[in-house]
Parts: C-alpha cells; structure tokens; sequence
C-alpha cells in the first residue's frame, strides 16, 4: 500500500496527514482453462491500476520470458502466453501483484497416436513369402514407425 506523509500549515497550526493509495486489485481473474497439445494458450487477468510489477508462476517457479513464453503488459491487463502447448505445461499458473494472486489451474489434452497399416508393395518376384507393411502415427508428419516384413 502506498502511503504519503505531507504537512499543511493552516493559520500557525499545524496538521499531519496521511494520504493512502488504494491498493491494487484484480477487476478479473484468472480462469481455469483446458488445451490441446500443440496450441497456445493465453491466460490474461485484468488489474484495478496499470503499471503494477507483476510475477506469473507455474507452481513455485517464477516465469521468465523465452521463445515458449511471453509476459505482456497492456495497460491493466496481464497476460502470459504460453506456445506450443506440451504436456508437460499442465499446472497451476499464478499472477502475483505482492499482497494478492490469482490462480488457474491448465489442463492439457493429449493427442492421440492413431496407427494406420497399409500395404506398401507386392513384390512377390523377389520375396515370394511376405508382403511388406508400414505402421506410422497419424498426428505427426507421417514418418514410418516400423516396417514389417
């Protein structure tokens, strides 16, 4: 809380007064979100005053800046963006204003690996006794997984 201390002086009397700023608050929370693997996510809370100094966690650990996460300040609104969202990243995120935080709980929902089988040849000259297969994951750019002969 910001608390300034002035004098006036009134007609050979004197008054000390204590001018208290109102303390910072959040006019909007943080709110729970769910993801998909691979998006970006954008957890934004909105303050009572702009320019406060702001600390966004993920559990304990204090947040930094990097390619994967971007802090912004746009007037009162905070926000954290998360990139290419794994796994991993499901927690409970806070912005912390000093005397009061806000919490949402990330969860992240997987993709699922969908195997798809298919017939790759029919070279029965040269290997008359198997057919030759290929597995591959359908949500990553196609590479073989195994080949089965």
């Amino acid at each position: 809380m910001d608390v300034t201390e002035f004098l006036i002086s009134l007609s050979s009397k004197y008054f000390f007064c204590n001018q208290t700023a109102l303390p910072v608050l959040f006019k909007q929370e943080l709110k729970d979100q769910e993801a998909q693997e691979g998006d970006k996510l954008v957890l934004h809370c909105e303050l009572s005053k702009p320019n406060v100094s702001v600390k966004w966690k993920k559990g304990d650990v204090i947040l930094q800046d990097s390619k994967k996460l971007q802090i912004k300040s746009k007037g009162n609104i905070e926000e954290l963006v998360i990139d290419k969202l794994e796994l991993e990243d499901a927690a409970v995120y806070t912005c912390d204003i000093g005397d009061k935080q806000s919490s949402a709980q990330i969860t992240i929902k997987g993709r699922k690996n969908i195997g798809v089988c298919f017939k790759l040849q029919d070279d029965k000259a040269n290997h008359p006794s198997s057919d030759l297969f290929s597995l591959n994951q359908s949500h990553r750019k196609w590479k073989p997984l195994l080949t089965l002969k």
